[in-house]
């Protein structure tokens, strides 16, 4: 599911930049053709969603994880940790002054207090989301802040400055946003963050309540957390995070997992060496042997750090256990004699599961644990492999959905870019960029055309089974987006028609987003997919045209979408023709659609026109000629609200030859 949710970001991204170099393009060449302007918003650069979208490798199986391909990290540098007086702060974080946090939180008061860390209290806070001014508890945006303890506060200084350096320049989904910090005078060093509405994974997994995570989402954390370390490791400057451990991990109202305590972070080592320190500062459990030992420190220490939490994971225990006797104490030393066998593995499965997890997915994360936690540091896997092997638990379906968008997004940015590159030549080019045209001469038509015909019987595929349900479709960000950017750029007639059924699954059950808490109709009107609904009701094939008609009067029971339908001239016109013109299931889509927008007083004009275009007596040919009993609702509701506004009566006896009968008397019977 997070690759997924990674890739539509990728995509969202790579559209928006394709758009500004599409503009910048043009611009040089003094072509004059028209441009629309993409609503996606990303920060992503165009050389990182290329480099990004490159198709994997494929894993050939859990015990053998060298064998996925996965871009080699750059060479390492270092990130500098500086004096107080040095910091540069970051655009992305703001500067908070203490009396603001101690209005924001109340004066730190008990009510407001939220836990407590390893150097620091956390409390919650409430700020503007535009002006970032101290709000009152309930209004605005809530955030946490972390207040340095008063005793050690000096030897505190530098894990405080690290955690403001590293979170001020790194961005991520799995890492908790550093939102601002405070350092006034010698006293108050202060840090905000996003609040994180589940807590920690420790308070979720070692709770008595009989109640614990389910597998999924134990499942979920787990990708959420090696995603987290798998991008310091494989980052331009790789940083080791050497305190990895479950109540570092966070997790928000979707029990996405965030990493979160950055003071102990360090920079990693240029390539193939190590870091040896004489200082050993870990969570005693969860530090691999070689560190404790003899200092040793490398990104293969906090792989060690995530088979234990990994372990936790399946088996519900601490890492360290005082309240257990002898070997029990320690989770690995008690847990890997049962790790190797599938038939001993559930004697260390969590007894909360009561026995609701998949065996062989449970093995082969008893497996990856294995390989993590292995003494020696060079058999450990990397996390970008261990990534892979997890994501393969949600199901093959994810995998290849996954692996064919990758494709896709790598087609698209190869397709715009020989575009952009044949127009800069041609001063003379005055063609349509939302043309979509993707002409043969280019060699990769074909790869193109078929990648995406994977991809939609793929999507189509998961939106016919079990495992795709619509909480799930919803959570992806930018997914609305995207399906309209298929349509709206058709490639196949599989990819619009699966796209369709994405959207008519959404708009039909009323599903809100994840990201936005916009129901999917509204949403889909805000985003501007009504003119594009009219286009293909006007011109498509029947099942296209069926689909779009559904999405239309789903659209059209918010307000919102019919606000939009309003606005458009050709929405009535195009509705009448669709009576009787394509099938019977779009002809009861076309008059629920019309019996929507007259039901309110802006409908009224649009009514007229209806009647005007021949409404009333393709209407009374459906009652004559014989309906089923929703049509003839719909029928007599629409006939009694053209009724209204102008009287049809005359119409309904005189026009129509064959009628001899009261519509209004026989309906209402």
């Amino acid at each position: 599911m997070s690759r997924i949710y990674d890739n539509w970001e990728r995509l969202v991204g790579a559209t928006l930049k394709r758009e500004q170099l599409r503009q910048l393009a043009l611009a040089h060449s003094e072509s004059s053709f028209s441009s629309t302007q993409s609503d996606f918003s990303s920060d992503s650069s165009f050389h990182d969603a290329l480099e990004a979208s490159r198709f994997p490798s494929k894993t050939s199986n859990v015990s053998n994880h060298s064998n996925v391909s996965i871009p080699k990290s750059r060479a390492t540098g270092s990130f500098p940790t500086p004096r107080l007086g040095e910091i540069t702060w970051s655009p992305n974080v703001k500067p908070f002054s203490f009396n603001e946090l101690k209005i924001a939180t109340r004066n730190f008061r008990p009510d407001s207090f939220l836990g407590e860390g390893r150097f620091g209290y956390v409390f919650k806070g409430w700020i503007d989301e535009h002006t970032f001014a101290p709000t009152k508890p309930g209004s605005g945006l809530v955030f946490a802040v972390k207040k340095l303890k008063a005793v050690g506060l000096q030897s505190h200084d530098k894990e405080w400055l690290t955690e403001v350096d590293y979170l001020g320049q790194l961005c991520h989904p799995n890492l908790v946003k550093l939102i601002g910090c405070c350092a006034e005078g010698d006293n108050n060093r202060l840090l905000v963050y996003e609040y994180m509405s589940k807590g920690s994974l420790e308070n979720h997994l070692f709770t008595r309540e009989p109640k614990s995570l389910s597998w999924a989402t134990r499942i979920k954390v787990a990708i959420g957390a090696a995603r987290g370390l798998s991008f310091l490791h494989e980052a331009e400057k790789q940083v080791i995070y050497r305190d990895f451990k479950a109540s570092n991990i966070l997790l928000d109202g979707e029990f996405n997992a965030k990493l979160s305590d950055f003071g102990l972070a360090k920079a990693g080592p240029e390539v193939d060496r190590s870091y040896v320190s004489d200082q050993i500062i870990s969570t005693h459990g969860y530090a691999a042997p070689e560190y404790v030992a003899i200092g040793r420190l490398t990104s293969k220490s906090d792989v060690y750090s995530f088979g234990v939490v990994l372990l936790e994971l399946l088996s519900g225990r601490r890492a360290v256990d005082r309240t257990k006797v002898g070997v029990e104490q320690n989770l690995v030393d008690w847990a890997k004699p049962y790790m190797n066998e599938k038939r001993r593995l559930f004697r260390i499965m969590d007894i909360k599961l009561e026995g609701q997890y998949p065996q062989k997915a449970a093995y082969v994360a008893a497996t990856i644990a294995v390989q993590c936690l292995s003494p020696e540091p060079k058999l450990r896997p990397r996390m970008a492999d261990v990534l892979a092997t997890l994501e393969e638990l949600q199901g093959p379906s994810y995998k290849r959905v996954y692996d064919n968008w990758k494709r896709l997004v790598a087609a698209t940015l190869k397709r715009d870019q020989l575009r952009l590159r044949g127009r800069a030549h041609s001063r003379d080019s005055s063609l349509s960029s939302t043309q979509s045209d993707f002409r043969s001469d280019y060699p990769l038509h074909d790869v193109f055309g078929e990648v995406s015909a994977v991809l939609v019987f793929e999507l189509k595929e998961i939106l016919s089974s079990d495992q795709w349900k619509m909480e799930q479709l919803v959570e992806i960000e930018g997914a609305p987006e995207a399906l309209m950017k298929l349509i709206q750029e058709p490639i196949t007639l599989a990819s619009t028609k699966a796209s369709l059924l994405a959207i008519y699954q959404m708009v039909a059950t009323s599903a809100t987003f994840s990201s936005n808490k916009k129901i999917a109709g509204a949403y889909f009107a805000e985003i501007g997919l009504l003119p594009l609904l009219l286009e293909m009701i006007s011109y498509s094939e029947r099942s296209i045209c069926e689909k779009a008609l559904g999405i239309l009067d789903g659209i059209c029971s918010c307000s919102e979408g019919r606000e939009k339908a309003y606005e458009n001239a050709l929405t009535t016109p195009i509705l009448v023709k669709k009576i009787l013109q394509v099938s019977p299931l779009a002809t009861d889509f076309a008059i629920s659609i019309l019996c929507k927008l007259g039901e309110n007083e802006n409908g009224r004009g649009m009514l007229l026109e209806a009647v005007e275009v021949g409404a009333v007596l393709k209407l009374l040919f459906l009652l004559n000629g014989g309906c089923n009993v929703i049509t003839k609702k719909n029928v007599t509701k629409l006939l009694r609200l053209l009724n209204l506004y102008t009287d049809i009566r005359p119409r309904c006896t005189v026009e129509f030859f064959s009628y001899k009968l009261d519509p209004f008397k026989e309906c209402s019977k």
